[in-house]
This record gives structure tokens, sequence and C-alpha cells, in this order.
């Protein structure tokens, strides 16, 4: 595992590389296996599956053959946690202190009563010197600005009805290559813990299968259980433990019935563990994928991108002016920012470089 993840890291000879990151990790997973003169074949093979499985998850791809290794040869040089959970208060505590409502509430801003709900906006104009939003209730709202925060999933969609007049080509290019997938989570509750908790810095089931397993499943209803790369310990809930699909069985994760998902799961684990297991008394998963507002989860530099030469974050990210040079349509969110794309801090790096071209645009007329 040691070796697989250097080949991950090699950032300087990724940038070097013209094919995907697929290639790009066989072809150097077999060099440097023969150099370690490494004999069993059978749990390298294992090894590499597992990392695809791993890379797959990073980049929300459903190859890894997809994705570019050039154009994701950058080293991300921020400290985060994957498995942070802001303990008992759920992830709406990173709105919170975005709204100013932590850690003083009386210091909120006013974002809430804001907020319209059930307002599906089926097209923005900005042709003129006021955009206007139209919704699938009728209504509609003139706007100085519009700035458009939605998927990059939705805009690949929905992108020649949801704007008038079309999008520049540069935009359009960008839209249609830049790669979108779906990263798969689920949650599975215990009455209590079956896996490790007097072992220091346990903290997952990784999914290792032998080519037999693998050949066992494959075509059946529980294939898709071979796109889980583990199932992990989950920060302050010592009773809980998720798992990540990540691949082309998405669809099947996210459509099957809470009860199919749970005997899979626990199907799994059994077999991986070799004992009889308690089964779940509770489950929650992610949707990502057939959520119609989302249609996956987050974006990547595919193969298509680097083909179409798209300027990642640039082509997207630019904004479309109206009168007066006037900032008239933005787009922001993850699929615009550069080296944070796929990651809630990335999110809101652009929502921050969006707000701020309207102040400058401001404080020069």
């Amino acid at each position: 595992m040691e070796f697989s993840e250097t080949i991950m890291g090699d950032s300087e000879n990724m940038a070097k590389f013209n094919k995907s990151f697929g290639d790009f990790f066989q072809v150097n997973y077999k060099s440097g296996l023969s150099k370690l003169e490494f004999e069993d074949k059978e749990l390298a093979d294992q090894i590499m599956d597992l990392s695809e499985r791993e890379m797959n998850s990073l980049y929300a791809s459903e190859s890894w053959f997809d994705v570019s290794a050039k154009l994701n040869s950058y080293v991300d040089d921020a400290e985060f946690s994957h498995q942070l959970t802001w303990k008992e208060r759920g992830f709406k505590t990173f709105f919170d202190f975005l709204t100013k409502k932590l850690p003083d509430p009386l210091k909120a801003l006013p974002v809430d009563e804001k907020i319209l709900f059930n307002k599906e906006v089926t097209n923005i104009n900005w042709n003129v010197s006021e955009a206007i939003a139209k919704c699938a209730d009728g209504s509609e709202y003139q706007a100085d600005h519009v700035i458009v925060t939605v998927s990059l999933g939705f805009l690949k969609q929905n992108y020649k009805t949801l704007f008038t007049p079309q999008l520049p080509e540069k935009k359009v290019n960008a839209i249609e290559n830049t790669g979108f997938g779906t990263l798969g989570k689920f949650f599975l509750e215990f009455e209590e813990p079956f896996w490790p908790t007097d072992i220091k810095n346990w903290t997952a089931y990784l999914m290792l299968w032998t080519k037999e397993d693998k050949y066992n499943i494959t075509g059946s209803e529980r294939e898709w259980l071979t796109n889980i790369i583990g199932f992990l310990r989950v920060d302050a809930q010592p009773n809980v433990i998720s798992g990540l699909v990540a691949g082309k069985h998405l669809k099947r994760f996210e459509e099957i019935s809470d009860a199919q998902l749970i005997d899979d799961c626990m199907w799994l684990l059994q077999k991986s563990l070799g004992r009889v297991l308690p089964r779940p008394i509770n489950m929650k998963r992610s949707k990502w994928m057939t959520n119609k507002y989302f249609l996956g989860s987050y974006s990547f530099a595919s193969m298509d991108t680097q083909a179409h030469n798209v300027l990642l974050a640039k082509d997207l990210a630019e904004t479309m002016y109206g009168d007066s040079n006037k900032p008239l349509l933005l787009i922001a969110g993850e699929a615009t920012v550069e080296f944070h794309s796929g990651y809630v801090h990335g999110a809101v790096e652009s929502g921050l470089r969006a707000a701020a071209e309207l102040l400058r645009y401001y404080t020069s007329h």
C-alpha cells in the first residue's frame, strides 16, 4: 500500500504524462514491483484494484482511465480531514460559521430570511441591463446580478435551456468536457461496535477482492459491492461506520431499497470478517447521482478536459458582462476553482471570488 501511495503522490512525473492516471499508475506499479521483486501477484493485483477505487473516490470518476494525470498533478497543500463530521452537530455547522451564527448567534447575518425555497429556476435571461430569473411556478425575479452556483452535473443537463441567450462557446466547451461524477457514501449505525475500539489509530476495513470472489459476484445484483472502498470509523460516533462507493455501479447503489443495501453490506462484512455480525439499527446514504438538481457529486479534470483544451476553472468561471461593463452573470461552485475543486472549501472560495468581483464593481462605480 505504501508503494501505491507513493505513485499516487508522484506529481512531478504525472505533470509530464499525457495519458490517464490509470495508465500512469499501471506503468509505474508494474515497473516498481519488478524492481522490488514482489512475488505475490494476486495480492499485488488486489492492491491495484483497491488503488483504482481509492482514486475513483478522490475524483468521483467511474474509471481512473477517465482521469487526466497531467491536469491532476498539482499538490494540494491544504490541511484537512476527509472524515470531519463536526461531531454531534452535522455539516450544517459549517454554514453556521459562514453566516456567523457561530460562535455568537447574536451576530448572525440575516441570511435565512432572504432565502426562498421551492423556487426552481428554469431560465435566466441575461441579455438586458438587468437579469431576469424565471421559475417553474411562473414567478419572475429581476436582479442586478446573478450568481449561479448549481452543480456542473446540473449545468451539463440543463445549460441549453437555462440561459438566454446561449452561453459563449468557450463556456459550453468547459461544461461539456470537464469531468463530473459521483461518490457515494452511507452510514450504518449499530447497537454497539463490532469493529476494533481498543486498537490505537484503527480507521477502516479496506476491501480486497480475490479474482474468484469478484468473478462470482460479477453480473449479480450485488456487483455494486465491488465499488466499495471500505468501511470507516466515524469521528465522534462510536456506534457508526461509514462506507465509500466509487466507480460504475453508483446508480445501483442509490436505487436499491434500504433493506437490500443493508443486506448486501452485511453479507460483505460477514464474508470478509468470517463471523456473524449484528444487524444495523439505522442506515443513511447519499443519492447525488439520481437527484435531478445535482446529478452527481463533484468535478474532475478528465481526459476530455485535456483533449478539448479546457482551461480549468477559468473558462467556466469567466463572468458575463452587461451594459457599462456590469458583471451580470457569474458562475461559481466547486467546478470553477482550479486547485480545490471537489471540496467545500473550494466552493466557498468561488463564492468569495464572485462576491469580491461585485464589491470591486461597486467600489469603482
